[in-house]
């Protein structure tokens, strides 16, 4: 044959990662090994979570780390998970940090825009607006954008655009990820376990509930 059998697990997203397994460590009451394609775990993981722009509701029990463009269509798909999430009582906080596609044009100033709103008190409004009106990332308009989601100072959100700092804190999040060993979008942080590609939404829910049972003291 040509080609030969594809191995266990088709490439997710806009992911560029091998298809096996790597389980470093085996965890009491982790999610069944069947439902985790791409995951593997990770060290100094609170050090990654302590970055980054914060969405979500504060008082979660469960914090996900998730690296992203705003040019994936499959981190899209994961903002749709977590409003499912949230409405079934399972609400997540998120801390979103940067992992820019160099095919993706737009994303680098989407980017910035979505830091600069954050400044501003609209993270949350910004990051949404970005993922569901992807024809604004074409025209680049931003501030309206940024306008639209509640910002309200138009020189301070121009002057963050064309700051040095906001260009450097898109960096820092390239070079982390480059650290864990991140080469694609989305990949996700469960507490210790990474999850690369966009998991289904019931293996999102088990991902979830494992990582609140490691966040409690005695890991149950």
């Amino acid at each position: 044959m040509k080609f030969q059998t594809i191995a266990t697990g088709l490439m997710v997203g806009c992911a560029l990662v091998s298809s096996a397994f790597v389980i470093n460590r085996s965890l009491r009451d982790e999610p069944s090994r069947a439902s985790l394609a791409r995951v593997e775990y990770v060290k100094d993981w609170r050090e990654v979570a302590s970055i980054g722009v914060t969405l979500g509701s504060d008082s979660a029990a469960v914090t996900v780390v998730a690296f992203s463009d705003f040019q994936c269509p499959f981190c899209r798909g994961l903002l749709s998970f977590s409003d499912s999430l949230r409405a079934s009582g399972q609400p997540i906080r998120v801390v979103y940090r940067h992992l820019i596609s160099p095919a993706h044009a737009k994303a680098r100033g989407a980017a910035a825009a979505f830091e600069c709103a954050a400044q501003e008190g609209r993270a949350n409004v910004m990051h949404r607006m970005l993922f569901e009106l992807p024809d604004s990332l074409r025209s680049e308009a931003w501030w309206s954008l940024a306008r639209l989601a509640g910002v309200t100072d138009s020189a301070a959100f121009q002057a963050c655009l064309a700051s040095e700092a906001v260009g450097a804190r898109i960096s820092e999040d390239s070079i982390a990820a480059i650290r864990l060993g991140v080469r694609g979008t989305p990949t996700l942080l469960f507490d210790s376990m990474k999850v690369t590609g966009l998991p289904s939404l019931d293996s999102l829910r088990r991902y979830v509930t494992w990582a609140a049972r490691q966040a409690q003291p005695d890991g149950r």
